[in-house]
């Protein structure tokens, strides 16, 4: 993980890098992890429907999966981590209590 500029662990601050206007945006946002490219991966726990997004390095945010599990789309991601080389985005949904494998170029 790489701080952002304006971060000092040193002195216990952090940087804020990106805040959502509304729940149109980022709807319950929880569970993150970052990738190969330090981009953060975040579950969300959506009221409609749930997404795993992706913030980058500069603030931008943008959609990376979106549950279409036939009968459980408004499930929620419940946590996701990467496999150590990086190559394997691992998400769960919480019921039916999947677990999907993603590859790709991350």
């Amino acid at each position: 993980m790489a701080l952002h500029p304006g971060a000092d662990p040193a002195r216990g601050t952090l940087a804020l890098i990106f805040e959502s206007p509304s729940s149109a945006v980022l709807d319950f946002p929880d569970n993150i992890c970052f990738g190969p490219q330090n981009n953060m991966y975040i579950c969300e726990d959506g009221s409609v429907d749930n997404y795993v997004r992706v913030l980058s390095p500069n603030g931008s945010l943008s959609d990376f999966a979106k549950n279409i599990v036939p009968g459980y789309e408004s499930y929620e991601f419940a946590g996701c981590t990467f496999s150590p080389d990086g190559a394997t985005l691992f998400v769960n949904i919480q019921t039916p209590g999947l677990t999907l494998a993603i590859w790709g170029n991350f």
